[in-house]
């Protein structure tokens, strides 16, 4: 009896069936699909404690430089206290 092509016996048939666990397979694509995720996010979000550092310190130093160059108007009195107002009491 000769027998289609790929139903041969023998383990040389050109058409090999892998059998699969379908829970073992689903589980491996989630794994995929997570760890994919998770390498977008940690390219997206993750930075190192030294470079949050020197991003603080570098705003900071903008900030103060910023500040630095502020002029302020002496007859508008910016920010200025008299010393006869007392602002603790609201009475």
């Amino acid at each position: 009896m000769d027998r289609p092509p790929g139903l041969q016996r023998g383990g040389t048939d050109p058409v090999s069936v892998k059998i699969v666990n379908l829970r073992t397979e689903r589980k491996r694509r989630e794994r995929a699909s997570e760890s994919e995720t998770a390498a977008e996010n940690r390219a997206r979000h993750g930075r190192t404690k030294a470079e949050r550092r020197l991003d603080t310190l570098q705003r900071d130093e903008a900030a103060r430089r910023h500040e630095g160059h502020r002029i302020e108007d002496p007859a508008a009195g910016a920010g200025r206290v008299e010393p006869d107002e007392d602002r603790s009491d609201p009475s």
